[in-house]
């Protein structure tokens, strides 16, 4: 699986989880138990079981666009299937997604992933940067994407 595909699972999926409750309203504000396996870069398996609280906030713009600004933290603790150690993890994601009146729609997608053993085995850490601008049409005309783990 490359980076690119990571990416636009991982994006999906907070936006399945958070977007529905945001356009209800201009301002919301979650948190939500979590529990499930997590496969990361540098380690064995680890389950983890935890919290993530998002604040979303839809904003016209007054010319005729749309802000959906959302920002989501994570923190969660978990034991590694191999070895039994213990980690903790530490994530925020934040997306700022912007359309225009005429249609044009730009996203800048940010994230930062820590999970810090609390052992002997590694720490990980992960780099997630993502932009697109679309023109109405359709188009691409801007895209660039950081996908960077560190094992340390």
């Amino acid at each position: 699986m490359n980076a690119r595909t990571i990416f636009a699972t991982t994006l999906i999926i907070f936006s399945l989880l958070f977007s529905s409750a945001a356009i209800a309203q201009a301002n919301v504000t979650g948190k939500q138990t979590i529990e499930g396996w997590y496969f990361g870069y540098c380690f064995e398996p680890i389950f983890l079981q935890g919290w993530v609280q998002t604040v979303s906030r839809l904003e016209d713009d007054g010319a005729g666009g749309l802000h959906f600004v959302t920002h989501s933290k994570v923190h969660a603790n978990g034991v590694g299937y191999y070895s039994g150690n213990s980690y903790q993890w530490n994530d925020m994601f934040q997306s700022v997604a912007v359309s225009n009146a005429v249609g044009g729609y730009a996203d800048t997608t940010m994230g930062r992933t820590h999970l810090i053993s609390q052992g002997q085995e590694w720490n990980e850490h992960i780099w997630i940067d993502h932009h697109a601008t679309i023109t109405p049409e359709g188009d691409i005309i801007v895209e660039w994407d950081i996908f960077e783990p560190t094992c340390f």
